[in-house]
């Protein structure tokens, strides 16, 4: 699609030659006509006292037009408008050209400045997710201590700004619900590749029932931490950082651990 100063541009060129065919045209008109009507007699045989003078036949055009300053100075305007108006659809030819090359060379280097920030940018990602502490997830789930490890894999500085954990038994909602978040101090920092512990304070008071706890043991529930973290980059942007994952108990065929579950995007998506 056009922008829309190709689109002017392409109706300036339509206006530039149907002004340039209006002036040809009055030319030709001029041309044609001449200064006045010539009268052109007609070979009619002798009349009395004009025995052996010979008729008059009607000029051509090339002759009235050499014949005549006027009509000739006419065909030097006819001629010299349309060689303007050539060069001048031409002009405009090569401007769109031009415009058309410039627009290109904008957005690559566009591109190739954003590629360049985002290199730059520092980008906060989920280390490690574990519940502290020994024995089985009935243990573990009647005080959870939830140990959560970001890392910055960005070539520039996180500067945190807040950050909330949660831990929750059963089925996850669609859209993530958080406490209070953690205020960190401005001063905090997250330097490339160094993993940085988040303040899990705010579930201190978290508890689950016995039956809970027992449903989670038997992978009859699942257990799900989840959270997230901002922070501000070097030029002052804001980012979030989300992550959420699941335990899945040990079997015959794999380790128990924290992994990716089938969480709802929500949990997961940042910016």
């Amino acid at each position: 699609m056009p922008t829309p100063t190709l689109a002017r541009t392409s109706k300036t060129a339509i206006v530039v030659v149907f002004l340039g065919l209006h002036a040809l045209a009055a030319s030709a008109v001029a041309l044609d006509t001449g200064p006045g009507p010539q009268r052109i007699e007609q070979e009619t045989g002798p009349e009395p006292g004009q025995i052996g003078e010979k008729s008059q036949h009607p000029k051509s055009f090339w002759q009235r037009t050499t014949d005549d300053p006027v009509a000739l100075f006419t065909m030097g305007i006819l001629v010299f408008n349309g060689l303007l108006t050539y060069a001048t659809y031409r002009l405009v030819v090569s401007t769109n050209r031009l415009w058309e090359a410039g627009e290109r060379q904008l957005k690559f280097a566009r591109t190739s400045v954003e590629a360049a920030i985002g290199l730059e940018t520092p980008k906060v990602v989920l280390a490690s997710i574990d519940l502290e502490g020994s024995g089985c997830m009935d243990v573990l789930l009647e005080q959870p201590c939830v140990r959560v490890d970001v890392k910055n894999h960005g070539r520039t500085p996180a500067f945190l700004t807040k950050s909330r954990v949660e831990i929750r038994v059963g089925m996850l909602p669609q859209k993530p619900v958080y406490g209070e978040p953690v205020r960190l101090a401005a001063s905090q920092v997250v330097e490339r590749d160094v993993p940085y512990r988040l303040d899990d304070s705010g579930i201190a008071w978290t508890r689950f029932s016995p039956a809970d706890r027992k449903a989670a043991a038997d992978g009859a529930k699942p257990v799900w931490i989840y959270g997230y973290v901002a922070y501000r980059d070097y030029l002052g942007e804001n980012h979030v950082a989300r992550f959420c994952q699941r335990y899945y108990p040990a079997t015959d065929r794999a380790r128990g651990g924290w992994r990716d579950g089938d969480a709802p995007e929500a949990y997961t998506k940042g910016y």
